[in-house]
């Protein structure tokens, strides 16, 4: 298959299991690994780097609906695609370039997966929310945190 050069703007995928380094190295089976990753699909939009990466949870480990409203972690991309809203509670994301966040928006689309598995076990959310849009910008900018723009 080929494609032929074209002008339109293309997104750009890529997929696979994310597991913390330093939990993996303790998983002792190839079924540990899979309890503790989480399989993703992540895409660049054909607007890269103006719009960063967006995750979806491939494999929907994550059951949002055992999980309360107010710490609901997702969006809808293109085509009704449901993709996590990853997770930077003190926008320290907006310490790096666009273009350099890719890294850490798929770090946090797995600690999102390890703390629902975490509240599923004890019913206690542990991982400090940050509200979604402007209400986030609004609340970043009166603590004077890592917010740039």
């Amino acid at each position: 298959m080929t494609f032929l050069p074209t002008l339109k703007p293309k997104e750009i995928f890529i997929y696979g299991e994310v597991i913390d380094k330093e939990l993996l190295e303790h998983c002792k089976s190839k079924i540990d690994i899979k309890k503790n990753s989480i399989y993703i699909l992540g895409i660049y939009p054909s607007n890269f780097p103006k719009q960063e990466i967006v995750i979806e949870d491939f494999k929907q480990k994550i059951d949002w609906n055992k999980i309360p409203l107010k710490h609901n972690h997702i969006n809808t991309y293109k085509n009704n695609r449901t993709v996590l809203c990853t997770h930077h509670p003190n926008g320290e994301i907006n310490e790096l370039l666009t273009e350099k966040r890719s890294i850490a928006v798929i770090y946090s689309a797995w600690r999102l997966f390890i703390q629902y598995k975490k509240y599923l076990k004890s019913g206690v959310w542990t991982l400090n929310d940050l509200p979604h849009g402007l209400d986030a910008v609004k609340l970043l900018k009166k603590e004077n945190k890592f917010y740039k723009k």
